[in-house]
């Protein structure tokens, strides 16, 4: 997987030439999903760009999540969210959870 959670803002900041990079690098067999509030020709470009057959979600106003997903969020002290990180996918290996999305501020 190849998650972009705010895809239009990471070409804002000037982050093209590392995506090309990441894309070059990663597997051409994987699944890339693009989330973003509005659609640039900036963010097309990306979208062609990524991967044959990418997801692109672009948000409506009035569209809500599915009430069968599970989502939780972790208030983590700079200096521990590695390690918090390990030990929270580390439980979800121990409940049988097989996949999901972190997100994280930029690096």
């Amino acid at each position: 997987f190849l998650v972009l959670d705010e895809a239009d803002r990471v070409l804002d900041v000037g982050f093209e030439d590392e995506l090309r990079v990441i894309f070059q690098n990663l597997p051409k067999e994987r699944q890339t999903l693009l989330f973003s509030a509005t659609m640039t020709d900036e963010l097309r470009a990306l979208h062609e760009l990524s991967a044959d057959k990418a997801y692109f979600y672009e948000a409506y106003e009035g569209v809500k999540t599915v009430e069968s997903l599970k989502q939780q969020y972790i208030f983590i002290p700079k200096d521990m969210k590695d390690i918090y990180l390990a030990n929270v996918l580390w439980k979800m290996e121990e409940n049988s959870v097989r996949s999901a999305i972190v997100f994280v501020a930029t690096c």
